[in-house]
């Protein structure tokens, strides 16, 4: 089976940095969002293949950053962290639609 989908409420604190490892079993789109309150601190979000690669990425100004794209069967790592070290909560949402 491939991830489910899921959100859940967390926290960036000074200079920290969350990963998440996930696998995917069958070809899907996914959608990957953070929602926060940006004024309280600039949060980013990196998406690396199981070798290192960086395959997404979502750094803009608003209240949330999302990628959403087409992952083939992987491991796959989900990097969240604050731009130039900065705190927030957020929340993670991940949706996926199977082919």
């Amino acid at each position: 089976n491939n991830i489910d989908d899921f959100s859940i409420n967390l926290l960036i604190e000074d200079n920290d940095q969350d990963y998440f490892k996930f696998k995917v079993e069958n070809d899907i789109f996914i959608t990957i969002k953070i929602e926060f309150t940006h004024q309280n601190g600039d949060l980013d979000i990196k998406l690396y293949s199981e070798n290192g690669s960086l395959l997404s990425f979502s750094n803009g100004t608003y209240d949330e950053e999302y990628i959403s794209l087409i992952l083939p069967n992987g491991i796959y790592f989900l990097r969240i962290y604050g731009h130039n070290g900065a705190v927030n909560n957020y929340q993670l949402t991940i949706d996926n639609f199977e082919f």
